[in-house]
């Protein structure tokens, strides 16, 4: 759950909320891959995310990956936390 209260500018309606489209719908498949295109909200299959895996894979080492992830819950940790 994610209260974008604050940015009514951005996830409200279209236009001018480019991210209307994610409300109260699956999204994590489009959060995932950075995508808004309509076709990826709502889905919830994930064959070709392997792909993208893959892609990674040839950027960051798996210990990049999880210690990228850490600071990134840490710092949103932090944020709730103040």
């Amino acid at each position: 759950v994610y209260d974008v209260s604050h940015r009514r500018d951005l996830y409200g309606k279209s236009p001018p909320g480019p991210y209307h489209a994610l409300a109260g719908r699956e999204c994590a498949r489009a959060l995932s891959t950075m995508s808004l295109d309509l076709a990826d909200v709502g889905r919830r299959d994930l064959e070709d995310i392997q792909q993208l895996v893959k892609k990674l894979e040839h950027v960051m080492s798996a210990t990049e990956v999880r210690e990228a992830v850490d600071k990134a819950f840490r710092d949103w940790q932090r944020h709730f936390d103040e």
